[in-house]
């Protein structure tokens, strides 16, 4: 059995991952009118934050899924050493945490988080708009990163594409026209 220590931190990283998969759904569901409509109601004094970080909702978005797999990752080395604390033998330490995290993400990164965010988007962003803003500010190095390699590798894409259908012939162009059309 686990210490009171071990369930405190394995209860902290459900959590965790928990308000994170929220946060990921929300942002991920809610539009930019519904955000753009809480401007006008003056009770709402965080709405243009909000507005601002729901503009810039991929790179926001990345910080999140990089603090998640974070959280998963760590779930996953804390499980599989509480479980070689306890003398558990590799051979079932290793299935047991695979069965473990499977579980957990299955109810706290998946289910739980769609049942919560899924009807309010907006009003769940507004509420964990501070955790919102702690992780893309705890992220933000690695996630800026990414977005400009992702950019770079998306304009070059872009441009190999045009290429390739100015060297293709017309009678290739025609087929694969042709063959859509079917």
């Amino acid at each position: 059995m686990l210490s009171g220590s071990e369930l405190l931190i394995a209860g902290l990283f459900v959590l965790s991952l928990l308000l994170m998969s929220v946060l990921d759904i929300a942002l991920s569901s809610v539009t930019k009118i519904s955000v753009r409509r809480l401007l006008d109601n003056p009770k709402v004094k965080s709405a243009p934050a909000l507005v601002a970080l729901v503009e810039n909702r991929s790179e926001v978005l990345l910080s999140v899924h990089l603090f998640i797999e974070l959280l998963v990752v760590a779930s996953a080395v804390f499980l599989f050493g509480a479980f070689g604390r306890r003398e558990i033998p590799y051979v079932a330490g290793m299935p047991g945490t695979i069965a473990a995290i499977f579980l957990i993400v299955l109810i706290f990164r998946q289910l739980v988080p769609r049942v919560v965010a899924t009807r309010r988007p907006e009003k769940v962003l507004l509420y964990l708009l501070p955790f919102l803003r702690f992780t893309h500010l705890l992220m933000l190095p690695f996630s800026s990163v990414l977005t400009r390699v992702m950019n770079y590798f998306q304009s070059w894409e872009e441009e190999v594409e045009p290429a390739k259908v100015a060297e293709a012939s017309e009678e290739e162009i025609q087929a694969f026209i042709d063959a859509g059309q079917e």
